[in-house]
């Protein structure tokens, strides 16, 4: 009886495990949270496009696309090979020289991923819709 327990918490891991992976799949709207530190500070994750001038910073949402191996910014033709952990849960890469590592935490909806570093800095992936086709 045991054994059946067993077998079936972990056919429910590994069915949760590929879905958070290949529901990462495909074309995104990245959103980048914004943590206030301080009154004059606020942190976000440095993939977040930013402009600025005197008096004002505003953090702008971005495009990405994750394939079984590679993730793609924006319009770039640079695809960015990426490492995911057995589970599927954690990826990490390297961009410019800097590495990067998300928890990817999939939600009720299929169109909304949040990926976490463990720093805590959150950037929600928005799943871009097909235009139709005429």
């Amino acid at each position: 009886m045991n054994f059946k327990i067993l077998l079936f918490a972990l056919m429910c891991t590994f069915a949760i495990s590929t879905n958070a992976q290949t529901q990462l799949y495909g074309k995104w709207d990245a959103h980048c949270a914004m943590e206030q530190v301080n009154n004059q500070r606020v942190s976000f994750c440095e993939l977040c496009p930013k402009t600025s001038n005197d008096t004002t910073v505003t953090i702008n949402s971005f495009s990405v696309e994750f394939d079984s191996t590679h993730v793609t910014f924006g319009d770039s033709d640079d695809k960015i090979p990426y490492m995911k952990k057995p589970s599927g849960n954690y990826i990490t890469f390297v961009k410019d020289k800097r590495p990067y590592g998300f928890d990817v935490m999939v939600t009720t909806s299929n169109d909304l991923i949040v990926l976490k570093s463990k720093a805590g800095i959150v950037v929600v992936l928005e799943r871009k819709k097909e235009k139709a086709k005429k």
